[in-house]
């Protein structure tokens, strides 16, 4: 048990720090790169999609990288399942009683339906002084099947429709004439493929 709950506790704490901010993400990525040189940047995660040279030399840079497509399905409220009406008891039902022909053993579970048992018996004389007696028993009747409903119809109500999300980030690097990275920072950012609460974070590959 204490294994188990230790497991547990492990996977939640994976997914909690797999949880990352775009605060969190552009911190770490200004520690990562400011001082640096912009064409390592570029080398290692592809060139910018945009360049403005500002009037002192200084080229300010956009990024974009990250693009993808996420699927997310849609949402239901939780069905109200009703029951199933209950059926009606004779004298012959045998309501909740194990089904004719099961064992009844401690660890029978209770077949919940309506069985009606009719017995026959017929008494014969084929010669004198025997007498045969036959015994039919017949079983009939039907259990109660009721299953949760499935369809998306029958789901509950709907909360929000399925949709596709564009996913990616986008940066702004400011290098000074020398080529080395002055700013950089998260102009946009979305949520990211997995855990992350950020695509940047997932991109730039901060954990």
């Amino acid at each position: 048990m204490r294994k188990l709950i230790l497991g547990a506790a492990l996977i939640v704490s994976a997914i909690l720090t797999s949880c990352t901010t775009t605060e969190q993400a552009s911190q770490a990525v200004q520690s990562r790169w400011m001082g640096q040189s912009a064409d390592e940047f570029f080398t290692k995660n592809g060139p910018p999609a945009s360049s403005y040279t500002l009037a002192n030399g200084n080229v300010i840079y956009t990024w974009r990288g990250g693009e993808t497509t996420r699927h997310v399905p849609a949402r239901y409220a939780a069905p109200q399942m009703q029951p199933p009406p209950l059926p009606s008891f004779g004298s012959n039902s045998n309501f909740g009683k194990p089904a004719f022909g099961m064992p009844q053993t401690a660890t029978t579970q209770p077949v919940w339906g309506r069985q009606v048992v009719r017995t026959e018996t017929k008494v014969e004389n084929p010669q004198p002084g025997v007498t045969r007696t036959t015994t039919v028993t017949k079983s009939s009747g039907a259990s109660i099947g009721w299953n949760p409903p499935t369809s998306p119809a029958s789901q509950g109500q709907l909360l929000s429709p399925a949709r596709s999300e564009q996913l990616s980030c986008e940066l702004q690097l400011t290098a000074d004439q020398q080529n080395i990275i002055r700013s950089i920072r998260i102009s946009k950012d979305t949520a990211g493929a997995g855990f992350s609460l950020s695509r940047c974070a997932e991109v730039m590959g901060v954990t």
